[in-house]
């Protein structure tokens, strides 16, 4: 774990901060190495965790092992209990592909029963046909429904809503562009000081944290893959297009050949946006009952 790196960045950025920016770090991790260096690191500079879970026990071990074949689970989960000690509270990025969604409800639960909070993606896979989305979308479907039946059942379960996050859908803002921050709002710095405009990216560098991190930005700022209006008719007409902005802008032109058209993931979205806005109308409801 670069903890230099980490706090380089973190101080250039405080270094030429206005009194206009709002800004926010966070560390992006999958869970297994967290020590005391890196908690006195992360309280000291006010940077956040994100931890990426692709399910629960054995389903997140599928896909997440050591370079000797062993499973991380368990490993995460007792730094999640480090994490708690030290008073951070690591926030959630489950990551959920064909293999695991089936295993979905479960996280969910095991998210629940830990009081942690979440955001749920699934995996973009750049070799999928739409016909393959479309499968893919009919499980994802049905997974999120048994899992909102266990969120709905659960104490902390309106909690967890509130700051709940689902996919790249934007329900706090209507979406004008694209739905994702990419050379607007966020700037992505990987291991080796190389910087992305995603993480979706890393193999595609600007630049690196050895020179100007702002000059390297401002090339990209506001410039890349524009989503100012849907190709696609269908998206057009769509009550749901403000939410979804017609998904990744990267994930699209692997699979459609353009950053504004359908997204590969539409049928699974005109079916979680309303569920989603139902179970957010419940978790609200339910706030106002201790207010």
């Amino acid at each position: 774990l670069r903890t230099d790196i980490i706090e380089s960045v973190a101080q250039e950025f405080k270094k030429h901060n206005s009194s206009k920016l709002d800004l926010s770090f966070s560390l992006l991790s999958n869970g297994t190495l967290v020590n005391a260096n890196a908690i006195a690191l992360m309280k000291r500079e006010g940077i956040g965790i994100g931890i990426s879970l692709d399910g629960c026990g054995s389903s997140h071990d599928i896909t997440r092992r050591t370079v000797k074949g062993l499973g991380t689970f368990k490993r995460i989960e007792k730094n999640i209990r480090l994490l708690r000690k030290n008073d951070i509270r690591p926030y959630i990025m489950a990551t959920v592909g064909e293999q695991t969604i089936n295993d979905l409800p479960n996280l969910t639960k095991w998210l629940l029963d830990n009081n942690l909070y979440a955001r749920y993606s699934f995996v973009r896979y750049s070799n999928y046909s739409i016909g393959d989305y479309k499968r893919f979308s009919a499980k994802i479907v049905k997974a999120m429904k048994e899992s909102v039946n266990i969120i709905i059942h659960h104490e902390f379960g309106s909690k967890f809503v509130m700051s709940w996050g689902l996919a790249d859908l934007s329900f706090q803002h209507p979406i004008g562009r694209q739905p994702c921050g990419i050379a607007q709002n966020h700037l992505v710095v990987n291991y080796n000081g190389c910087l992305s405009l995603c993480p979706m990216m890393l193999d595609d560098s600007i630049g690196t944290v050895d020179f100007d991190i702002f000059e390297q930005y401002a090339k990209y700022e506001s410039t890349y893959e524009l989503q100012e209006k849907s190709i696609d008719a269908s998206c057009k007409n769509c009550q749901w297009l403000r939410v979804c902005g017609t998904g990744c802008p990267t994930l699209n032109t692997e699979i459609i050949g353009c950053p504004n058209g359908r997204s590969p993931f539409c049928d699974a979205y005109l079916k979680l946006i309303p569920m989603y806005i139902n179970l957010f109308g419940w978790a609200l409801s339910k706030a106002g009952k201790y207010t």
